[in-house]
């Protein structure tokens, strides 16, 4: 199981009169190159802290040399997705500090008359959990599927750690002197206010995490809470110290010390030998049975997705006959290598892989017809059992059964409930009635919102997420090493750019690109510079991989806050490549995001623009 730790680093004055110069520099020096836009007949640049963030985020990798090395400590990273958990654990500290501010006062008043900081502790998180964060869980939706239970875990075990940080700042207060207004310091507004730097005048605005005042010393402490690694940790620290500096114009008081909280999660191997015991809980961590290791060798990304289907089949070889009876629906974006997981789910059970994408499927009886004559092809023989509501009754043999798109079936989602049905798993035809006990089912989807709920209940939801540009170029470099091809790893970073971070468009880039090569090696040669004209020649795409619709889309949304209908008004291109090939990449890059207004560009979608790159 998921505990959570917390890194805490505390941003002293002796750390910020080191790094706060380098950080305003680098901001302000942005605006000679691409000014901030403000609001009509306003003169001043105007930005948020979010999108200063991003502005020093795009001046990388300068600002990362400047001010990485200023730290006074080193990143501790996740493995858990932390932009969900983090937007849920975000929330839920609001909600906290919310209740902490209103009704919540008197418990922590009656706290106080603890003696020992572990009563005070336990106390407020009890009175937290009941009176708030139950109420917030049952609102969340997160209890639907495994993912959201194990988000729902990992976000409550942070708020304890917060709960208890809360209590070890309060511990020498007395109850009479508690006052929740002044100890938690209203954040519910954003704060606006006017920078100054080296001559240069900057509007910031922004809301920080939290604000504190501690009564011991009359001091002001602003926090900010990250979980996981959502950025690069210079940047976390930058976002700090603006919202200090942003205070301190704002409310014109000092802020003594900025706090970076990372909480992160951890493997929870301390559960005592005689409660395992009498659970009779078998230990499956790894090592791997050897033939699921071999299975899933060189697989690249996904590694959260990959350990929990290791575990499934690690359990599922110790049925007879080896089959995983718990449905798989495997969600995320195309390109993510759901099919080769479930190739490799097959090889592992030693069973037939039927490939049906589920658009091709009209109805349940053109699904066993399928199923019929691929196993017919592979002369596998089906065993009749008697008949079943008057027809033939038969018993299906060992196999994976993969369906892509799986929210295709949304129409018609009602009449494979008997077949999904973990302990049915009957298909009724109108010839026969499909016995797949034995049978492994695997489901990929791109939009699991589209598929009824019923449905939905009878898969366990595993969620992947996006390859990073290393995954993609460690996945090219292994490819053209099989064909024999040594190149090196920028030449593989340009052609997962080119192959907008999809492995299988970026192998087919490489190999267009090595055809060039063996035609004419002296203009094509395997290096950046080789890879540059093939860009600008053949592919007619910069140095991101970006096409002309690519910064047609981001000269559109420059403009303002776009929706989906007036894109595909203002573009060459219809909603399907909008959302299908231009986005998904635009927004990995981070050059666009989504607000409630529409999409907008970020600034280094701004700075992509303006530079001409």
């Amino acid at each position: 199981m998921l505990k959570a730790e917390t890194y805490e680093l505390q941003i002293t004055p002796e750390i910020r009169s080191r790094i706060e110069p380098k950080i305003l520099g680098a901001l302000f020096d942005s605006l000679n190159e691409y000014p901030a836009r403000g609001r009509a007949g306003m003169r001043m640049p105007m930005l948020t802290v979010s999108q200063a963030k991003e502005r020093l985020a795009a001046e990388l990798p300068s600002y990362r040399q400047t001010i990485g090395e200023q730290l006074p400590v080193e990143w501790k990273g996740s493995a858990l997705g932390p932009i969900d958990v983090g937007n849920t654990l975000h929330l839920w500290i609001k909600e906290a500090i919310t209740f902490f501010r209103q009704e919540g006062a008197d418990f922590i008043r009656q706290g106080l008359h603890a003696k020992k900081i572990d009563e005070f502790y336990a106390f407020v998180w009890n009175s937290l959990f009941h009176y708030r964060l139950i109420s917030l869980v049952q609102s969340s939706g997160l209890l639907g599927d495994q993912s959201g239970i194990q988000t729902s875990d990992i976000v409550m075990e942070c708020m304890k750690l917060w709960t208890k940080k809360i209590c070890e700042k309060l511990i020498n207060i007395t109850p009479e002197s508690f006052s929740p207004s002044a100890f938690f310091l209203d954040v519910e507004s954003d704060l606006d206010a006017t920078l100054s730097f080296r001559d240069r005048r900057l509007r910031l605005r922004g809301r920080p995490d939290a604000v504190f005042f501690d009564h011991r010393t009359g001091e002001i402490h602003l926090w900010e809470y990250k979980f996981g690694r959502q950025g690069q940790y210079e940047l976390q620290i930058a976002q700090v110290l603006l919202y200090m500096s942003l205070l301190e114009y704002a409310k014109g008081i000092k802020c003594s010390s900025g706090f970076l909280s990372v909480f992160r999660p951890v493997e929870d191997t301390s559960v005592p030998n005689d409660f395992s015991e009498k659970l009779q809980v078998e230990d499956v961590r790894p090592p791997f049975p050897p033939e699921v290791e071999m299975a899933f060798e060189g697989y690249v990304g996904n590694d959260r997705a990959v350990y929990q289907l290791k575990v499934d089949l690690t359990l599922a070889l110790r049925e007879r006959p080896p089959r995983m009876p718990e449905n798989i629906m495997l969600c995320g974006p195309g390109g993510l290598g759901k099919t080769e997981l479930a190739r490799r789910v097959a090889r592992t059970l030693g069973t037939p892989l039927i490939d049906a994408p589920a658009s091709q499927i009209r109805d349940l009886n053109h699904l066993l017809s399928i199923i019929d004559t691929a196993l017919e092809s592979k002369k596998i023989p089906c065993k009749k059992l008697g008949d079943d509501s008057g027809k033939p009754h038969i018993k299906y043999p060992p196999l994976v059964l993969f369906l892509d798109e799986a929210h295709e079936l949304k129409r018609k989602a009602d009449s494979y409930l008997n077949l999904f049905e973990p302990k049915e798993r009957r298909a009724f035809g109108s010839e026969h009635v499909g016995d797949f006990k034995d049978a492994t089912f695997l489901l990929a989807t791109t939009d699991k919102g589209k598929l009824p709920r019923p449905f939905l209940t009878r898969f366990r939801m595993i969620d992947l997420v996006p390859y990073s540009i290393e995954e993609v170029a460690l996945i090219v470099k292994l490819t053209l090493a099989e064909k024999k091809h040594e190149v090196d790893l920028d030449l593989c970073l340009g052609l997962a750019k080119i192959g907008r971070l999809v492995p299988r468009s970026a192998i087919e880039k490489a190999s267009q690109f090595m055809k060039h090569h063996e035609f004419r090696s002296s203009e094509y040669p395997l290096t950046v510079a080789g890879l540059k004209k093939m860009m600008a020649k053949v592919w007619n795409v910069d140095e991101h991989g970006l096409t002309e619709n690519d910064k047609q889309y981001l000269r559109c949304v420059e403009a303002g806050p776009r929706g989906m209908d007036t894109l595909a008004r203002l573009l060459s291109c219809g909603k399907e490549e909008i959302a299908n090939e231009i986005e998904p990449y635009l927004f990995q890059l981070e050059a666009v995001k989504s607000t409630a207004r529409g999409r907008e560009i970020t600034e280094l979608g701004r700075k992509i623009l303006v530079s001409g790159t």
